[in-house]
C-alpha cells in the first residue's frame, strides 16, 4: 500500500497495482474509490491509513500494467526536457537580440564619430 498526492492535490492510494482516490473521511476510517470511471471497487482504511480494514466490490477492469506507468513517466520526462530546451532557446535568442541591438548602437556611434572626425578634417 502506497500513499501519494494526485494531480489536483487529492490524496491517492496504490494497492495491488490499482489506484484509488480519497472520497470520505470518518472518525475511525477513510474510504478510497478506484480512480477508473464507473468502477465500483473501494477500500476502507483505518484513520491513520496504515491498514486496510475492508475491501469493497471487485474491480470491473484489469490493473494498469507497469509498462503504461513507465510510458507515462517517460512522456513526462520528455515534456520536461522540451520545456527546458525551449526556455534556454528563448533565453539565448533574447541574449542574441540584445547583442545585435548593442552592436547596432555601437555601429551608429562609430559612424557618428567617423562623421565628426571627417567633418573636422575637412574644416582645416
Amino acid at each position: 500500500m502506497e500513499l501519494f498526492v494526485m494531480e489536483r492535490g487529492n490524496k491517492g492510494l496504490r494497492f495491488n497495482n490499482y489506484t484509488y482516490r480519497l472520497v470520505e473521511v470518518n472518525k475511525k476510517s477513510k474510504r478510497f474509490w478506484c480512480t477508473k470511471k464507473d468502477c465500483p471497487a473501494s477500500l476502507l482504511t483505518d484513520c491513520n491509513e496504515q491498514n486496510i480494514v475492508k475491501i469493497g466490490k471487485p474491480h470491473n477492469h484489469e490493473a494498469p500494467s507497469t509498462h503504461a506507468k513507465e510510458r507515462i513517466s517517460s512522456q513526462c520526462t520528455e515534456k520536461k526536457k522540451s520545456i527546458k530546451k525551449s526556455f534556454f532557446e528563448e533565453y539565448h535568442s533574447s541574449l542574441y537580440h540584445q547583442k545585435c541591438e548593442q552592436l547596432f548602437y555601437q555601429d551608429i556611434i562609430l559612424s557618428f564619430i567617423t562623421f565628426l572626425i571627417s567633418a573636422m578634417c575637412n574644416q582645416e
